[in-house]
């Protein structure tokens, strides 16, 4: 980051450590690295004795020196239990985000998150990702979604496919496709630019079961300048038949 800091996972050896503790996640510069986490110990959020298991990833660090990252969990014994999910220090000690199994937010009761994909940390703590959904009235029309923390470090339903999104006033569409850019991977042959802000913005682009799309930026969990009563702002929406262009603010309601 910003202050030569870094972030990154590393295997363990030495006395007391074995195949069940040896993977672990450090932090900080030359000097002052902390431990973040490691393979076996307590994994908050989770089921009373449920640790992290050996597979962490998708490690992020912002200018703060904070880190998001992913991994499993487990548990033994009576109450065995096994999952995948989101854990942050974005908002100050390190604490869940997501899990895989658990109710969305923002979707009805018995929609759940299935896969967690790529993640995203901003400089001020937010965390924003997507996820594939199971449960009630899933399909592939509806099925991928985008979630972000808001200032407070609850998460909020940025977009669904099959919701409808307001591209003006009045104009409602239904979405069939997202795409964001989350970065990651081993340059030149990936995109390192990233859709969330350090405001909370997050940009985004959609298709529509009408044949059009659009490039949004959502500030539903953002701090952003006047005027504050702005939700979503539309900064491109192309109709692929008429070949059009219009740019639109939209107020809350």
């Amino acid at each position: 980051n910003s202050a030569g800091e870094v972030a990154f996972e590393g295997r363990l050896s030495g006395p007391g450590i074995d195949m069940t503790n040896d993977s672990s996640i450090w932090s900080g510069g030359a000097g002052s690295l902390k431990l973040v986490a490691q393979e076996g110990s307590e994994a908050p959020g989770t089921p009373v004795g449920s640790v992290f298991g050996a597979s962490f990833s998708d490690v992020e660090l912002n200018s703060s020196g904070k880190v998001a990252f992913k991994s499993d969990f487990e548990s033994s014994g009576e109450n065995e239990t096994t999952g995948k999910g989101i854990w942050s220090e974005g908002f100050g000690e390190l604490g869940l985000v997501a899990l895989e199994g658990s109710q969305a937010p923002g979707t009805p009761v018995g929609v759940n998150f299935g896969l967690l994909y790529s993640l995203m940390l901003n400089d001020f703590g937010q965390v924003a990702f997507s996820a594939l959904l199971i449960g009630n009235g899933v399909d592939s029309s509806n099925d991928i979604g985008i979630w972000a923390e808001d200032r407070t470090g609850v998460l909020q339903l940025i977009a669904r496919e099959g919701d409808l999104l307001e591209v003006a006033p009045g104009d409602f569409r239904v979405i069939s496709d997202l795409h964001a850019s989350f970065g990651g991977g081993i340059p030149p042959n990936s995109d390192s630019r990233k859709g969330f802000n350090d405001l909370g913005q997050f940009a985004f682009a959609a298709d529509f079961t009408d044949g059009s799309a659009g490039v949004f930026i959502s500030d539903l969990v953002a701090v952003v300048p006047e005027p504050s009563s702005v939700v979503l702002l539309a900064v491109g929406l192309l109709a692929f038949s008429g070949r059009w262009v219009r740019f639109v603010r939209m107020p809350v309601g």
